[in-house]
Formats: structure tokens, sequence, C-alpha cells
């Protein structure tokens, strides 16, 4: 689990690069630097699991839940800025909307994975 929300960090930081540069080209340069509530509010759910719980499978599932519920929202904002752009015809942001809409599944695709595992572990320790 560490492991995947490392390597997705890493990810992210590129994501955020290649959204900053698509803002700046169609915004004069000006790239908004505001925090999105939404993702600022899962961000902090996701800390209080780990205020509120002992470390092992029942934080770790939350966690993952956490991620997933970042992941569901970006899916969601990628894929309509993609579409959005579409629509303005700006092609080369559609492609890369697209590259990062995919690389955000394929991370949601992994941490299924992972909470296939962590869920059971979790629920044996609740039991």
């Amino acid at each position: 689990m560490k492991q995947a929300f490392e390597s997705h960090l890493k990810e992210t930081e590129i994501h955020v690069t290649r959204l900053e540069d698509l803002i700046a080209e169609v915004n004069d340069n000006d790239v908004d630097d505001k925090k999105d509530p939404i993702l600022t509010a899962i961000v902090a759910s996701g800390e209080n699991i780990t205020k509120e719980s002992d470390a092992g499978p029942v934080r770790d599932a939350g966690l993952i839940a956490t991620a997933q519920k970042v992941e569901h929202y970006e899916i969601a904002s990628y894929g309509s800025a993609r579409d959005w752009a579409h629509a303005l015809g700006l092609t080369r942001h559609v492609e890369a909307l697209q590259r990062t809409l995919e690389e955000e599944k394929s991370a949601d695709q992994i941490l299924t994975r992972i909470s296939q595992h962590t869920n059971g572990a979790a629920s044996s320790v609740a039991a």
C-alpha cells in the first residue's frame, strides 16, 4: 500500500505540472493555485482516520477508501475537463487530459486490488 501511495504521488506531481501547463496556455499564463475545497475535505477525512485509529488493517482500509474517493473525484473532474476541451477544439488538451484520466483510472484499479486484500484483513480484526 505504501509503495502504491508513493508511486501515485510521483504521478500526481506530473499531473499537476501537466495541468498547470494546459491552464496557462488558455489563461494567459495565469494558473489558479487555489486549493479545491472538496479535495481538501477528503484529505482531511483521511487525516482523521490516521489520528483516530491504530496502525493496522482497519486504518489501512480507511486510508484506501479515502484514496479511492480522491481518485473518483479526479476521474470525474478530468473526464469533464477533457470533454470541455473537446467542445472547445483544444486537441492537445484533450489528449493530455485523456492520458491523465487513464492514469487516474489505473491508480484506482491498483487501489481496488489492494483494498480487496486489506478489507479482508480488516474484517478479521473487526470480527
